[in-house]
C-alpha cells in the first residue's frame, strides 16, 4: 500500500487517542494530514480532521481490534483503502506469532 493515499470521508469518526486504562496502548496505523485534508470535492470543517487518527489498532483480551475511521469498503472509495479492511480481517484470524 502506498505511504500516502486518499480515503472517502463522510460523517465518519476521527480519533484523538487517550491514554489506555488497560495498559494496552493504542497505535495509530493511519492519520489524516496535518493541514488541508481536502483532495477533491468540497469540505466543511476540515480543521477537525487535521492530524487526527484515521486507523487505530490495539490489544483487547487475547485478540486485536482495528478501528477504521472511514468507509474502507465504500463503493466510491479509492481501491488502495480496501487493503486496510482486508488486512484487518486477515490479521484477526492470524495466529498470535504472525500478528507482530
Amino acid at each position: 500500500m502506498p505511504e500516502k493515499t486518499s480515503a472517502f470521508f463522510f460523517n465518519s469518526p476521527a480519533c484523538d487517542l487517550l491514554p489506555s486504562f488497560t495498559g494496552h496502548a493504542p497505535r495509530v496505523a493511519a492519520r489524516y494530514p496535518a493541514a488541508n485534508p481536502l483532495q477533491s470535492g468540497w469540505l466543511s470543517g476540515g480543521e477537525f480532521l487535521e492530524n487526527k487518527a484515521a486507523v487505530v489498532e490495539m490489544s483487547h483480551g487475547k485478540g486485536r481490534v482495528v478501528l477504521l475511521g472511514f468507509r474502507a469498503q465504500f463503493r466510491a472509495q479509492p481501491h488502495a483503502t480496501f487493503k486496510l479492511l482486508f488486512n484487518a480481517l486477515h490479521w484477526s484470524a492470524a495466529k498470535p506469532e504472525a500478528r507482530k
